[in-house]
């Protein structure tokens, strides 16, 4: 059994960073309004500076480049193709779940609800 090939992960997982970079872009035109008003009500400001969008670049590329990583462990386990990118997935989004549901963002308030229904389904308990 080799080896992840490095270079193709990486490549996937910009590729993978550029789509959800772009992706969020498009969509968060769609709840924008929402997003500024829950903002404004705990006196918190939209702009964004050359460092937020910084953050918003790596952030993106760090999940394409996990998300690509789960993908590459998981196929000499289980095969290419659909059923290993689900199984990936689902590892993924159960980590991301626990992480959420550990990381205090249910006490802000603002996600509340959101990593309530993330941590049932993911098993996590709080």
């Amino acid at each position: 059994m080799n080896g992840i090939n490095v270079g193709r992960w990486i490549g996937g997982g910009v590729a993978a960073g550029l789509v959800i970079w772009i992706r969020e872009g498009v969509f968060s035109m769609f709840y924008m309004g929402k997003m500024q008003a829950a903002m404004e009500a705990h006196g918190l400001t939209m702009e964004m500076n050359a460092g937020m969008f910084a953050i918003s670049v790596v952030a993106s590329l760090l999940t394409g480049l996990i998300m690509t990583f789960f993908y590459a462990a998981a196929r000499p386990r289980f095969g290419p193709g659909p059923r290993t990118a689900v199984i990936a997935a689902v590892a993924l989004w159960r980590s991301a779940a626990r992480c959420c549901r550990c990381s205090g963002t249910t006490c802000s308030g603002c996600f509340r609800q959101a990593c309530w229904c993330c941590g049932r389904w993911s098993g996590s308990s709080r």
